[in-house]
């Protein structure tokens, strides 16, 4: 039997979706590289996915579930973060 070996993963864009996508890939034994258009990561990937955590109540329709679900996987993200790394990304729950 061949030692099996990690993949190597290449992310476009260190967003919040890329980095988070990366964070958890890595997690995993992957061998992974973020790669974004802006040397420093400040980039409009960065701040376009922001819309992604907004409206945490609403209604039933699909969107405002997805909001939800969203809105709580951030806090979980944030809290692992935190214990994994000693790292505050700012998430407080405001609000409702």
């Amino acid at each position: 039997m061949s030692d099996l070996v990690a993949p190597a993963i290449l992310v476009v864009g260190a967003g919040i979706v890329g980095r988070c996508v990366a964070w958890y890939l890595a997690r995993t034994g992957a061998a992974v590289t973020v790669v974004e258009r802006d040397s420093d990561g400040d980039s409009l990937t960065s701040r376009a996915s922001l819309g992604v955590l907004t409206r945490p109540f609403g209604g039933s329709d699909p969107l405002s579930t997805f909001y939800r679900d969203s809105h709580h996987l951030h806090e979980t993200v944030a809290a692992e973060l935190m214990r994994e790394t000693a790292l505050d990304v700012g998430w407080r729950r405001l609000g409702g």
